[in-house]
């Protein structure tokens, strides 16, 4: 009963992991799924993309093609038109009779001047099977029509030419300056099955307007062009002047917008392909629905997936059956990792040569390998704690001459010994730079302060004999670097440079920020330093480079220049981005 009690928590605790993906077969599982998924899901993605650009470029190319003709008959079409008017404009009775005035009260030509248009205007008429009205008007408003499919009520009610000269139609026509314009719909009377074109008269021998011309064209003429094409799934149309002509196979509202708000309306669900005309500027467009054109690239993607579902299955099955060759040895593994936890150290299983093998002979180098780290983490704790007793022990000393010197001070100024009062204070002030509160990094004005008192304290030794110019950027003054860095090279220059020379000397110590780096320079105008003399072994150099490369790194350095009897350059080189992380680390 315990043991099946035992095997029913542990099913239940594998489950658990195995919904938590805690277990190395559950993540191996999901992973190759995923990465499964992710590759069929590209490939698909990318097949069905690829497919539907070709497909979407064949039906452009194709549709293209068709509009290019229909737009050349289209063009023989509306030459027909502009052929007429323009025959009509060169007509010596017809540029006569507008320039005639009008003798009648009624808003239409006068007898005369209607019988001298109307032999030639009902010659158009019925030779032009697709024309099925003329209008022409003269300055004045008069005119002369040939419309047999209306009475003569029907015009005079409808034909206005107040109302035309303010139409917008009326000023396009007046804009293109006696170019033919094809309009999509009646200009005069507004009727469905009419599209218009119109043109301004001007006289023969100058630009001056003598009339105007309303051509009335059956919609069947475009309807016979464009209309053989099939609409099941696809929408035709012609437009012009921002206008529809023509269009079939598609919802007339849609085309009552604006040319922009046709494109946006279509673009959502339909391939849009179009054609502007050269000659005339119109639009022809084709547009046909995407679901349509895609039907082979849905049905590529359908088997696809039906496909990448049956691998998809078969994919998990493989990762379980594979995964569980690896989880074994790694379950024997853990129970080793316990037992060293609970602190043996000791292994009673045994590995192969896999991965897993190795690791486990690892982990026994790890133990051995820890507990040796721990036995000299332990010493060098000890000796970290010995250094510091030693520190603290080392600066009771300082303290002590510091106080004394401080007294000294006091009873030099009761005693009036004012220059040893001086001394005395100088020296304290090192003497407390030095310190430093046990800190090992200074702002750079307290390392020239310390460099001012020992140069001050120098120069009461040796008389004045050497002058001191201080060039440091004073926006540095507030940055920290390490302690005592400057003034071993202060006091190299005086006793090495300096002192054996006879004349006064100068030292110049300088503090800029160059590029990426903190540059200081000490130069002396001494003897120099001797041929064959290694000065970066000298202990004070050796010390101080040491530390500046332990805290800020390689990039820190120390460049020595001299010559003989001319004098000594030494340049410290502090990266600069180092030195202000030591700083903000102080901060922290």
């Amino acid at each position: 009963m315990r043991r099946f009690d035992r095997e029913t928590t542990v099913m239940k605790e594998k489950k658990h992991d195995l919904i938590l993906f805690r277990t190395i077969r559950a993540r191996m599982t999901v992973s190759f799924v995923a990465v499964f998924l992710g590759i069929i899901a590209f490939m698909g993605i990318s097949i069905y993309l690829f497919t539907g650009r070709v497909l979407e470029s064949r039906n452009e190319q194709s549709y293209q093609k068709i509009l290019e003709a229909t737009d050349e008959i289209l063009n023989d079409k509306v030459t027909s038109y502009s052929g007429m008017a323009r025959m009509l404009l060169g007509n010596e009775t017809v540029q006569a009779v507008l320039q005639m005035q009008n003798t009648s009260d009624d808003r239409t030509m006068d007898p005369v001047r209607w019988q001298l248009l109307d032999t030639i205007g009902s010659t158009y008429i019925y030779n032009l099977q697709d024309l099925v009205g003329l209008y022409i008007f003269d300055n004045a408003g008069s005119y002369y029509y040939q419309d047999p499919g209306r009475t003569s009520y029907e015009v005079d009610q409808n034909v206005d030419y107040k109302k035309i000269v303010a139409s917008d139609w009326y000023q396009q026509a007046l804009a293109a300056a006696g170019k033919e314009i094809i309009f999509g719909y009646d200009v005069l009377q507004s009727s469905e099955n009419i599209i218009s074109c119109v043109k301004v008269l001007n006289k023969l021998n100058t630009t001056d307007k003598i009339g105007l011309l309303v051509i009335q064209i059956n919609k069947n003429t475009m309807r016979n062009v464009i209309g053989q094409f099939p609409v099941e799934n696809d929408i035709y149309a012609l437009i012009n002047q921002g206008q529809i002509v023509y269009q079939n196979g598609y919802d007339e509202k849609v085309f009552q917008d604006s040319l922009t708000d046709i494109f946006d309306n279509l673009k959502g669900d339909y391939l849009i392909t179009s054609v502007d005309s050269e000659q005339e500027g119109w639009t022809l467009l084709h547009a046909v629905r995407k679901d349509a054109v895609f039907v082979e690239a849905v049905q590529l993607r359908n088997i696809i997936l039906i496909v990448a579902v049956i691998a998809l299955i078969l994919t998990v099955i493989l990762c379980i059956t594979e995964s569980r060759t690896i989880t074994r040895p790694l379950l024997k593994l853990r129970d080793d990792i316990a037992r060293v936890g609970q602190g043996k150290r000791t292994f009673y299983n045994s590995y192969g040569n896999d991965e897993v093998g190795i690791i486990g002979r690892e982990f026994q180098n790890m133990v051995t390998k820890e507990l040796e780290l721990k036995e000299k983490i332990a010493e060098e704790e000890l000796l970290r704690k010995d250094s510091q007793l030693q520190l603290l022990q080392s600066q009771i000393n300082p303290h002590f001459l510091y106080n004394t010197l401080d007294t000294l001070y006091w009873m030099a100024l009761e005693e009036g010994a004012d220059q040893v009062a001086d001394l005395t204070q100088s020296l304290s002030e090192i003497f407390k730079i030095s310190l430093n509160e046990g800190a090992e990094f200074i702002t750079i004005r307290g390392e020239i302060r310390f460099i001012e008192d020992y140069l001050h304290i120098q120069n009461v030794r040796f008389e004045d004999k050497f002058l001191v110019k201080i060039l440091v950027d004073e926006n540095l003054m507030d940055i920290c670097i390490l302690k005592q860095i400057l003034q071993p090279f202060v006091e190299n220059a005086i006793y090495h440079g300096l002192e054996p020379k006879i004349e006064k000397g100068h030292i110049t110590v300088t503090g800029i920020c160059e590029q990426d780096m903190l540059l200081f320079t000490i130069e002396d105008d001494g003897v120099g330093i001797a041929e064959g003399v290694d000065v970066m072994k000298g202990y004070a150099v050796s010390n101080v480079l040491q530390r500046i490369r332990l805290h800020y790194g390689k990039k820190a350095e120390i460049r020595f220049y001299s010559q003989k009897d001319k004098g000594t350059t030494v340049k410290i080189c502090l990266p600069l981005r180092e030195v202000k992380n030591a700083q903000n680390s102080i901060a922290r």
